[in-house]
């Protein structure tokens, strides 16, 4: 069934659809939990695809990063014949699939998310492939990306934003929280009140990142 999610407090989908796509049973189950309009609206994006019939890119930061995770790991093998991030074994593939903005101000769900985005992406760095283009003596992943980045001219600091998310994950996540998770909340600016709008704020930077990458590698003739 066809809907939009691009919003962050509501998904929109047309009565029409509802009838016809989805059994009986299911319509009425949506129908607990429907919402009156007030100043709710579809999103400029569900708008164009479904009324106006244009292409139009995603809005919400999920969906945003997905779609450019998806066209960059593409372009970048087509280019170069290696993935940059390697694709995620059978079992893990739920990661990337299940991976989604917050819905509720909460540490478990802020925890998932933060475990699946660094399996689909730091842990997935192909340190392999990076030794061969690195001139530097380095095994940790983090530091040969970085320095296989700068050396091309990306500007974004690929390791503090790493290496924070990577320690996020490490002191708050696969570990009991301490006085260490503090202050690596605080290297990425991570309001523990506000978990909503801190892994908004994560995948907005991972996407900026994937931004420059493609602009840096896949948008011009450099050969590297």
């Amino acid at each position: 069934m066809r809907f939009d999610n691009n919003s962050s407090d509501h998904v929109c989908v047309f009565l029409g659809d509802l009838g016809r796509d989805i059994p009986h049973a299911e319509a009425v189950y949506w129908k607990s939990f429907n919402l009156p309009p007030e100043e709710r609206k579809m999103s400029g994006t569900y708008f164009k695809r479904s009324i106006m019939g244009n292409f139009a890119d995603a809005e919400s930061p999920d969906l945003v990063f997905k779609s450019e995770f998806e066209r960059f790991q593409s372009q970048w093998v087509e280019q170069k014949g290696w993935s940059l991030f390697l694709p995620l074994i059978e079992a893990d593939k739920h990661c990337f699939k299940t991976l989604h903005s917050l819905t509720k101000n909460e540490q478990s769900e802020f925890d998932s998310q933060v475990l699946s985005l660094v399996k689909v992406t730091i842990d997935s760095i192909n340190v392999k492939s990076l030794k061969e283009h690195v001139s530097i003596e380095e095994s940790g992943s983090i530091k040969l990306l970085s320095a296989y980045l700068k050396e091309r001219g990306v500007k974004f600091d690929t390791a503090s934003f790493f290496g924070g998310l990577q320690g996020v994950r490490s002191s708050g996540v696969a570990h009991r929280r301490g006085s260490k998770y503090g202050k690596t909340i605080g290297r990425l600016g991570i309001d523990d009140t506000a978990l909503i709008e801190a892994f908004d704020h994560i995948l907005e930077k991972m996407t900026e990142l994937l931004k420059e990458l493609n602009h840096v590698f896949i948008n011009t003739d450099r050969v590297t």
